[in-house]
């Protein structure tokens, strides 16, 4: 048997494990999550200088001072003392676009509760607005 073996049938194995792998990962390629990490990238793209100007009312003020309390399990958020106060609080997760939350805020100082999030590396994303201002703040968050 080993006679008749050659090097075209060594070329046709090879090939065949080729082809092989090929569809595997093909296969495999299916099962991937391949979304993007935001939806609505391109329209965050063309309100960019908008969310630069917010930070920067942000860091001018001063105003909202995140405290994360490790044993009662919770994030404080004190926006100081505005008369007028609503906005978001998106917890952001990027290794996984499924765990990100969308919390409405209406009073300061806020609590929230972070005993249900999974642990890893989480951003803090606080749209809000005060008095007329607008105002954004990122920040990051172990767990």
């Amino acid at each position: 048997m080993i006679q008749n073996f050659h090097w075209g049938h060594a070329i046709f194995i090879f090939y065949g494990v080729f082809v092989l792998a090929l569809i595997s990962v093909l296969i495999a390629s299916f099962g991937v999550d391949r979304s993007l990490v935001l939806d609505d990238y391109y329209s965050l793209d063309l309100r960019y200088q908008e969310r630069l100007e917010q930070i920067n009312e942000a860091i001018l003020t001063g105003d909202l001072i995140i405290e994360r309390q490790s044993v009662e399990q919770t994030i404080v958020f004190d926006f100081g003392h505005h008369q007028e106060l609503s906005g978001t609080i998106h917890l952001y997760r990027a290794s996984d676009a499924h765990q990100d939350q969308h919390i409405s805020i209406e009073e300061s100082p806020f609590v929230l509760n972070t005993s249900n999030l999974q642990e890893g590396a989480w951003t803090i994303k606080v749209d809000w607005k005060a008095d007329g201002i607008r105002y954004y703040k990122e920040s990051p968050l172990y767990l």
